[in-house]
């Protein structure tokens, strides 16, 4: 909790086969790279607001080296931007928390290469799924397809220029057989959250529970 987890712009390689319980939460530096952990079964990540990671550069499709001192750098220094760098190591839990702001960039970059989170059962996820594109839910819930609960956390009003219906085949392809509660606590309860909640009881028939919850 609150430490600093790199050395000259180098992340902080965590190997830990055998770890149970994991919570990493507000540190300094570099977002760390976790390596596989397959008995790990509960997980906390903070990323806090000193790791607002964004690389213009890398984001928009850049190629060749790039010099910003914040993309993935693996200890021999090879510039390694085809990996995930949280999810895989966390994909074996079975109650997770990701906890970003809407500017954090990791998480959703990860996503590119999603693992499979086949025993998620617990899910709480903060602004950085939710507030810049709601897409980026739905693609995450495509690999968590045991989950029993969703928790929403929403501090930040979505953009107004959002839309949900961007991507039909996200909506229309998924399917959450065990998805019993779903909670929001947001700003606001406007279109937005309400297209989210039918989309999720779509995908959803054994839905029990929904509670929106206004910050």
């Amino acid at each position: 909790m609150g430490c600093e987890l790199c050395w000259r712009l180098h992340p902080t390689l965590i190997s830990a086969p055998s770890l149970i319980s994991l919570q990493l939460n507000d540190y300094i530096g570099v977002t760390p790279v976790l390596e596989s952990m397959p008995l790990l079964e509960t997980a906390t990540v903070n990323l806090g607001h000193q790791n607002e990671q964004y690389c213009d550069f890398c984001d928009k499709g850049g190629f060749g080296d790039c010099e910003c001192g914040m993309c993935y750098m693996y200890p021999d220094n090879d510039y390694t931007p085809d990996v995930s760098v949280h999810l895989v190591g966390l994909s074996s839990v079975t109650c997770l928390e990701l906890i970003a702001s809407s500017k954090m960039v990791t998480f959703k970059r990860d996503l590119q290469y999603c693992p499979a989170f086949s025993k998620l059962k617990s899910l709480l996820l903060s602004d950085w799924c939710v507030v810049a594109d709601l897409q980026t839910l739905l693609h995450f819930l495509h690999y968590a397809p045991v989950l029993e609960k969703l928790t929403l956390q929403v501090c930040k009003k979505p953009k107004s220029d959002m839309e949900l219906e961007g991507n039909d085949f996200l909506e229309q392809s998924l399917v959450l057989k065990y998805l019993k509660i779903v909670e929001v606590k947001c700003q606001m309860i406007d279109e937005q959250v309400h297209n989210l909640l039918k989309t999720l009881s779509f995908s959803s028939k054994s839905l029990e529970k929904i509670n929106v919850q206004k910050l």
